[in-house]
C-alpha cells in the first residue's frame, strides 16, 4: 500500500519515543483544523484502546497527505461499553478534498479490559487500515472541520493459534458529526449569555475536544449542591455559570456544537478529587448498604488506580442518589443486583475501604446499556400513524441489528426521536416522519429490545 512508507516512518518514530501514549496537555486546542471524533459504540461490553502512530487523508486521486499526528503516537479509545465519544485534533491538515482516512496502529498495542478488570493484549490483522467517507470532505485553509468515524459492525475479535487475539477494524467516516453525549464533562472557557452559548471543551478519555454548547427551548437546567439538585431558569443558569466551571451535559453533537437536552452545574467546592467509574456489580450487602463493583473503565479521576488490573471497589450506597442512567428514574438500593452495570461517582481519595458514593447510575440492561453501532440499511416502508418504519438490507449489504444479520427490522419513532435528511453536499435538516420515503438509504441509532425492535433516538435518511 502507498501508506506503508508512512507506517514504517511512524513506527520508527514511535519506538524511538518509547512507544508514545498521548493524552491531553490541558492547553486549549487550536480552532482551525480537523477533529476526528470516534463513535466508540461497538456492542454491549465492547472495550478496546490502541496506539495510533499514523493518520493520513486520501485525496480523490489516491495520493495521501503526510502523517498528521505526533511522531510519538497517540493512544485512543476505539470501543467503549457505553459508546462514549473519543477522538483527537489534527491541526496541520492541508487544504483540499478527501475521500478516506488512513490509520496505522502500533503492532500489538491493542488493550481490552476483561470482565475481571485485567488487561488483554490485542494484535491487528493488519497494521494499516483505510476508512472510506460517505461523501467527500472539503477542508479549507483556516476552517474548523469535523469527521465522524463510526464502527460498521460490532467489535469482533479473532482467536488464533496459541490463544492470541486480533482485531480487524471496520469503520466508516462522514463529514460533520451526529453523536450522542451522555453525562459529558464539559469545561467552561467562555459564557455568552446574550446568545445562550457556552464555549469550552469536552473531556473524553483524557483529551480535550473543543465545542460550543447550544440550547433548545426544551433544554433543562439544574444546579447541584451535594446530593441536592435545584431546577433553574435559563437566565439563572447562565448567571451561575462562570469560566473554569465544569458542567455535566446530556444531548447530541452536531458539527462543532453540543445541542444540550440537560445542563447541570455543580455549586460549591469539592471536598477532594472527584472520581467517576463504570463497572459491574459483583456482590451486594443489603444490611450495610454496600455493593462491590468490578471497575471496567474510568471516566474521571483514578489518580491512585493501578496500571494493570482494575480493582473491585467497595461502594457505600447509603445516602447516594440511585437512578437509571438514561431516563433519570429514581431507584432504591434493591435495584443494585449482582451482574448489573453501574456508574459510580464520589469525592475524596481512593481507599481500601468503602468509598461513599455521591451518585450511582444503573445502566439500562445487564448488557451494560446496549451501545450498539449505527444500523445502516434501506427504508422498506413507513407507517406514519403507527410511528414506525421498517428497515431492510440495502443492495448486497447485510442489515445488522444488535450484532445479528436480519432480513428486516422494525424501528419505532416517538416524540423524542430526531429525524434528519442528510443529502450529499447539503446541510442536514430535521424533517417529520411523513417526509421519509420507502427506498431511501437510512441510518438509525437507538436501543434494541430482546425481540429486535429498535426504539430510535435519531433516524438519518437520504435519497439513493
Amino acid at each position: 500500500m502507498r501508506f506503508s512508507r508512512l507506517l514504517a516512518f511512524s513506527l520508527l518514530s514511535a519506538l524511538a519515543a518509547c512507544g508514545g501514549g498521548g493524552g491531553g496537555s490541558g492547553t486549549p486546542p487550536a480552532q482551525q483544523g480537523l477533529t476526528v471524533l470516534i463513535d466508540t459504540a461497538a456492542g454491549p461490553g465492547a472495550d478496546l484502546n490502541a496506539i495510533v502512530v499514523g493518520m493520513a487523508l486520501e485525496r480523490p486521486d489516491g495520493s495521501l497527505t503526510g502523517n498528521l499526528i505526533p511522531a510519538a503516537g497517540s493512544e485512543l479509545r476505539f470501543a467503549d461499553p457505553q459508546g462514549l465519544a473519543s477522538g483527537m485534533r489534527l491541526d496541520a491538515v492541508p487544504e483540499g478534498e478527501y475521500v478516506a482516512l488512513h490509520v496505522a496502529f502500533l503492532p500489538e498495542s491493542g488493550r481490552r479490559r476483561r470482565d475481571d478488570g485485567s488487561l488483554e493484549t490485542i494484535a491487528f490483522e493488519r497494521q494499516e487500515h483505510r476508512f472510506a467517507f460517505e461523501d467527500r470532505l472539503a477542508h479549507r485553509r483556516g476552517s474548523d472541520d469535523w469527521l465522524h468515524v463510526r464502527h460498521e459492525r460490532e467489535l469482533q475479535l479473532v482467536t488464533g493459534a496459541g490463544g492470541a487475539r486480533s482485531w480487524r477494524p471496520a469503520f466508516a467516516g462522514r463529514r460533520g458529526t451526529l453523536l450522542g453525549v451522555h453525562e459529558g464533562r464539559f469545561e467552561v472557557l467562555r459564557v455568552h449569555a446574550a446568545t445562550a452559548t457556552i464555549e469550552g471543551r469536552l473531556w473524553a478519555f483524557g483529551r480535550a475536544l473543543p465545542f460550543t454548547i447550544q440550547v433548545e427551548p426544551l433544554t433543562e437546567y439544574r444546579r447541584k449542591l451535594g446530593a441536592t439538585k435545584e431546577r433553574l431558569s435559563k437566565e439563572a443558569f447562565f448567571a451561575a455559570v462562570q469560566p473554569g466551571a465544569f458542567l455535566e451535559v446530556e444531548g447530541r453533537i452536531e458539527g462543532n456544537a453540543i445541542v444540550a437536552r440537560e445542563l447541570e452545574v455543580r455549586a460549591g467546592s469539592l471536598s477532594g478529587p472527584s472520581h467517576h467509574v463504570y463497572g459491574r456489580v459483583v456482590a451486594v450487602d443489603p444490611p450495610n448498604q454496600t455493593v462491590s463493583v468490578q471497575v471496567l473503565s474510568v471516566r474521571e479521576g483514578a489518580q491512585s488506580l493501578p496500571g494493570g488490573a482494575f480493582p473491585v471497589l467497595v461502594v457505600d450506597a447509603a445516602g447516594a442518589e440511585i437512578g437509571r442512567s438514561r431516563t433519570g428514574e429514581r431507584l432504591g438500593f434493591a435495584a443494585l443486583v449482582v451482574g448489573a452495570f453501574v456508574e459510580v461517582e464520589w469525592e475524596g481519595a481512593w481507599t481500601s475501604g468503602p468509598v461513599r458514593a455521591r451518585e450511582i447510575h444503573l445502566e439500562d440492561s445487564l448488557s451494560g446499556g446496549g451501545a450498539h453501532p449505527e444500523i445502516e440499511g434501506q427504508v422498506g416502508s413507513v407507517d406514519v400513524p403507527g410511528g414506525k418504519l421498517v428497515m431492510v438490507p440495502r443492495r448486497d449489504n447485510p442489515l445488522i441489528v444488535a450484532g445479528r444479520i436480519v432480513t428486516s427490522a422494525e424501528v419505532r419513532v416517538n416524540s423524542g426521536t430526531l429525524v434528519y435528511r442528510d443529502e450529499s453536499g447539503a446541510q442536514r435538516v430535521t424533517i417529520p416522519l411523513d417526509q421519509v420515503r420507502a427506498g431511501e438509504r437510512a441510518w438509525v441509532v437507538g436501543t434494541v429490545d430482546a425481540s429486535g425492535i429498535v426504539t430510535a433516538r435519531w433516524v438519518r435518511v437520504r435519497s439513493q
